[in-house]
């Protein structure tokens, strides 16, 4: 039962190359996760909750919640109610993507075109994707499916145009020419409901004490945004 040194260095030698295999195959894999998964990102804040805080004045329960302690205020903070109206102060009634070959990136507050006077004709339209591109000719075009049906409308920037859905107009910001160099991806825009977003963030809102003595609550945020993690946090 003695070790055996020289049949130790043999074993060793005949398993390098499975080894080897093992280590690319899991730094292959991390690099792989790494460069085609979209990073997410977290935002905090901390508020200190006095006698009399906002989330009982919103929702008037003052005469009805007597007990004042922090469990009770999370609990109104992490509410429906309370993150619908914070998602309300966001502009994301329209929602604005870009599709690369893999990624798909959101440019909130970032898009150079924005869906202006619009109106929603057909609640079916919510939450799809429109997508937007510029034709050879030099005119915008808009698509977008709902159930089987194909829907595709020329669009001129800076006039109204209606679909069976919705209308809008389109325009660039500073009023600009559309940008060339778009080919690589595909630019899209949601339309969407003040109750799908709410249902969303719900899931990706946190509140819990940050500190009982401080009467403090931490309230974070992850999303694959970072600006609009930080002013969803702020907005609650």
């Amino acid at each position: 039962n003695e070790f055996d040194l020289g049949l130790f260095i043999y074993i060793v030698k005949r398993s390098l190359i499975w080894i080897a295999m093992c280590l690319l195959l899991s730094f292959g894999a991390a690099y792989l996760y790494l460069r085609y998964t979209a990073p997410t990102y977290a935002s905090n804040v901390v508020l200190q909750l006095g006698q009399t805080n906002n989330a009982q004045a919103v929702l008037k329960m003052n005469t009805i919640v007597e007990d004042n302690s922090l469990q009770a205020d999370v609990q109104l903070l992490s509410s429906k109610f309370l993150i619908a109206k914070a998602v309300a102060k966001l502009p994301l009634t329209v929602r604005y993507f870009f599709r690369g070959q893999i990624l798909t990136e959101e440019y909130y507050k970032q898009s150079f075109f924005r869906v202006n006077d619009l109106h929603i004709l057909d609640a079916s339209i919510q939450g799809r994707p429109i997508s937007i591109e510029l034709s050879d000719d030099g005119t915008l075009r808009i698509e977008y499916s709902i159930g089987q049906e194909n829907f595709t409308l020329p669009v001129v920037l800076g006039r109204p145009f209606s679909t069976p859905h919705f209308s809008a107009i389109i325009n660039t910001l500073g009023s600009r020419p559309w940008p060339k160099g778009q080919e690589r991806g595909t630019l899209y825009f949601t339309l969407n409901s003040p109750t799908a977003l709410t249902d969303q963030y719900v899931s990706q809102l946190t509140v819990s004490i940050a500190d009982p003595d401080a009467k403090t609550v931490a309230i974070g945020c992850k999303d694959n945004n970072p600006m609009l993690a930080k002013d969803l946090c702020q907005a609650m």
